[in-house]
């Protein structure tokens, strides 16, 4: 409500006159409450900055000076100097004057005493005082003082009062009063300059009023402030944290800086806002800025310095509870040693430096919401101590570029954390779980929704006490998926991963795109490399996928069930590992490739994808890396062509995403980028791999083509008579029943293939395939008399019956491929049936 005032504009209070027409020297005016006797406060202008005597008196004209008075109705006595009445007039009504800003301050409820245009007029007020001065009313305990700059209202404490919020030059001691909204602002508390000393006094004062049963105010802040210590939203009586709420907002940010209300905190040691022990904590459109001078810029290099500030719980190495966190909760605990204090929270005077917390006893019901939290080592801190967190932490539509860990869940117990349409550019990991320090099991937050680009992961943490989720997210530029352990799974849900091209961007290729042992599940949305795809995604959780579409099919590091479960998936290049729905047999093979276990649906055929994966040798050789994510290989440029991934032992890798010791077999140590004079020349080269001399092997994912058939010849490398060489390319992988191991397709001719091996035997229809595909089921009346079918294929009958032996003819198998194959009929004993 804004304020309502007006000046007295009745001629009989304009200029004294008696009923004659002559001046009134001297005359009095007096102004009452409507149809009573009660004199009202009068002022000499609509700031309310000087009190005007009522009555007021005539010149020697008998003009009177100009008077203003809120908005209402009332009563108007003229009388002569010796009190002869020349009017009396009820209902004077009084309209409205522009008066300021002061919107919202309820004035025409408050029985004011005085006003003044800005808050430094009134501290430096010598006027104001508990006794008469000059013939003017004296001010009374329990009236209001106006600063119409700003619109704040303070109540005048009596003069013996001790606990005044400020008080004037003149010794008149005031109290900080709420506007109709139940808002303060931290300028009320303007006789402190230091913009942290004041916004902390904004919060104690908060804080007294709801224990006093005043309610909750809500604190204004606005402007640029530099806080040279943190700031404290929390209450501790020196032994003690008790349970408070603290509402802290801004007016609607604007863009750019001198738009929006910024705290920079210029300290390096300490975190920027701290809370404890808080029940309900708001922070609305603020700009909370750090100086971290080892953040993330948004560019490649940067990805990769760690600055050995990573372990493999997602914890810092050293002093883990001292973290530079732009807001920090719960960060006090009992077992903090001395060198992982903050500088500020030692202990000394009323600062605390620990707190032994019970269960439950952790801040809960916080929401930070359209904030700018840049340039910290830690965005958002939840429980940095072993204090067992409470529920619901909400970072809502917030920029967190430019911070080491935008959200770092530090002890085990948080629940009910989660990051909802939130931007950030330039990070190491998104969400850090950080229960390799303080008490507890782990768990994890959930992000729905947001931008986030330039990063080195998306999540590090355990799930051993409870799941966290990613759903409907924008990822971009990201080197690595992250590492999840512990048994509640995590789950990524409808949400676009595009991890960042290393090769392209001259970096070391991540050593796998998701490690760790916990369970993680992807369904719905896209996994796949920016821009090209120089290597595979390496996955060594247990996986369950369903509906996710892939850039190229991942590899995983254990295939056994129930590790991996996929259905429903699509690839953009290489196979599908799942029942696959298609029209025509034609569409397997034009359309993304299917690898071993897959089923491969056409109408009412089912497919089976039946031969493995292969790690095949090729020979030895030295390789020199580079440290660039380059490398050079001898040895092998007559076994490899360019887009071969090359591997040590089985393909697989030896240390983790996080560069520590991990227990796979192997190392995948590149992708040829080309070959030159004997030295094949590799890129994305991981970060963990040295220089040496090794065996190689390539890590074949084959590929399935139509089974097909052909002529070999001993001693000749031309498979002749092919019934279909569709799908065939050069450098593929080339089996067969008399071709030798690792042979390769040099080249394809009308329906002839030339491999790199001579057969070995002489023989005609030889099943050709690098994939072995069989039919598993269909249903026929009788054995086929036409088409291709490979060993190991099955029909099942379509009329199965019961004979004189009391078996059941169930379908037949093909024993040997061909065009149509060798068949046996299978039967089923009816008596086995029916046990």
């Amino acid at each position: 409500m804004g304020i309502d005032m007006g000046q007295l504009n009745l001629p009989e209070a304009q200029r004294a006159l008696d009923p004659a027409g002559n001046p009134v020297p001297g005359a009095k005016c007096y102004v009452y409450q409507d149809d009573s006797d009660v004199l009202i406060r009068l002022f000499e202008d609509n700031y309310l900055n000087q009190i005007q005597p009522n009555p007021i008196s005539a010149d020697t004209e008998g003009h009177f000076p100009d008077c203003f008075l809120l908005n209402g109705s009332y009563r108007v006595r003229i009388e002569t100097p010796k009190g002869t009445v020349l009017s009396d007039t009820n209902d004077v009504v009084v309209t409205s004057t522009p008066s300021g800003n002061a919107s919202g301050s309820g004035i025409d409820d408050l029985n004011i005493a005085s006003g003044f245009a800005r808050l430094t007029d009134l501290i430096s007020d010598n006027n104001l005082s508990y006794s008469p001065v000059g013939g003017r009313p004296q001010i009374q305990a329990g009236e209001c003082v106006i600063v119409w700059n700003g619109g704040f209202v303070y109540e005048i404490a009596p003069q013996t009062a001790t606990d005044a919020d400020l008080t004037t030059a003149g010794g008149v001691g005031l109290y900080v009063q709420v506007n109709n909204e139940g808002c303060v602002s931290d300028r009320q508390f303007g006789h402190i300059s230091n913009d942290a000393d004041r916004l902390n006094t904004a919060i104690a004062w908060a804080i007294r009023q709801q224990k006093a049963g005043n309610g909750v105010p809500c604190i204004i802040v606005q402007g640029e402030y530099v806080m040279d210590k943190p700031i404290k939203a929390f209450d501790f009586n020196g032994t003690d944290f008790r349970y408070v709420s603290v509402h802290i907002e801004s007016p609607a940010p604007g863009y750019v800086p001198g738009q929006r209300t910024t705290f920079t905190f210029t300290g390096k040691d300490n975190p920027g806002i701290v809370t404890q022990k808080i029940r309900q904590l708001t922070l609305k459109n603020i700009a909370i800025v750090g100086t971290a001078n080892n953040l993330l810029l948004a560019s490649h290099s940067d990805l990769l310095e760690r600055n050995n500030w990573w372990n493999v719980n997602g914890a810092v190495e050293e002093m883990p509870y001292k973290l530079y966190a732009g807001i920090c909760i719960d960060p006090f605990f009992s077992g903090m040693a001395a060198n992982q204090k903050f500088p500020h929270f030692d202990g000394s005077g009323s600062e605390p430096d620990h707190y032994t917390a019970s269960s439950g006893a952790g801040s809960t019901q916080i929401l930070i919401e359209s904030c700018d939290i840049q340039g910290w080592v830690v965005g958002v801190m939840c429980a940095a101590s072993n204090v067992q967190l409470g529920d619901s932490i909400t970072v809502e539509k917030c920029n967190l570029s430019h911070n080491r860990w935008p959200f770092f869940l530090g002890e085990s117990q948080n629940r009910g954390c989660v990051m909802i349409d939130c931007h950030a550019k330039g990070f190491d990991t998104l969400m850090v779980g950080g229960s390799g320090f303080g008490a507890g099991t782990g768990t994890l937050a959930y992000i729905r929704g947001g931008v986030f680009v330039y990063g080195h992961s998306i999540v590090n943490g355990d799930t051993a006490r409870g799941s966290g989720a990613v759903a409907d997210a924008y990822f971009e530029n990201v080197w690595s998926i992250g590492h999840i352990t512990g048994g509640q799974g995590f789950t990524f849900k409808d949400s676009q991963i595009k991890l960042i091209d290393a090769r392209n961007a001259n970096l070391p290729d991540v050593d796998a795109h998701l490690t760790g042992n916990g369970t993680v599940n992807f369904l719905g949305g896209y996994i796949g490399k920016y821009t090209s795809a120089p290597r595979r995604l390496k996955f060594t959780p247990k996986t369950y996928m369903d509906g996710v579409t892939f850039d190229n099919v991942p590899t995983f590091r254990d295939y056994s069930a129930p590790n991996i479960a996929s259905m429903n998936c699509r690839y953009t290049s290489g196979e599908v590992r799942q029942t696959y729905n298609i029209w025509h047999m034609n569409a397997a093979f034009n359309n993304p490739k299917h690898g071993p276990g897959a089923r491969v649906v056409v109408q009412d055929e089912t497919w089976l994808v039946a031969s493995g994966w292969d790690a095949q040798y090729l020979g030895g050789g030295t390789v020199t890396v580079n440290g660039d994510g380059t490398a050079t290989v001898t040895g092998l440029s007559d076994n490899v062509v360019v887009g071969d991934e090359i591997s040590v032992l089985d393909g697989w890798i030896g240390l983790n995403n996080q560069g520590d010791p991990d227990t796979h077999s192997g190392t995948g140590i590149g992708y040829v980028e080309s070959i030159s004079n004997g030295t094949v020349n590799l890129t994305a080269v991981p970060i963990s791999f040295t220089s040496g001399s090794y065996s190689f092997y390539i890590w074949s994912m084959p590929y399935i083509h139509p089974v097909v058939f052909g002529d070999l010849t001993h001693g000749s490398n031309i498979i002749t008579n092919m019934t279909s060489v569709t799908g065939w390319r050069t450098g593929q992988w080339i089996k067969g029943a008399g071709i030798p191991k690792y042979s390769r397709v040099l080249s394809v001719s009308g329906n002839t293939i030339t491999i790199s091996n001579s057969a070995t035997t002489t023989a005609t229809d030889v099943e050709i395939y690098d994939a072995k595909l069989t039919l598993e089921s269909k249903f026929l009346s009788s054995s086929p008399v036409s088409g291709v079918y490979p060993a190991g294929s099955f029909i099942r009958n379509s009329a199965p019956s019961l004979d004189g032996n009391n078996m059941i003819l169930t379908g037949w198998i093909c024993t040997k491929g061909g065009i149509p194959g060798t068949w046996e009929p299978v039967y089923q004993s009816s008596v086995s049936l029916t046990a």
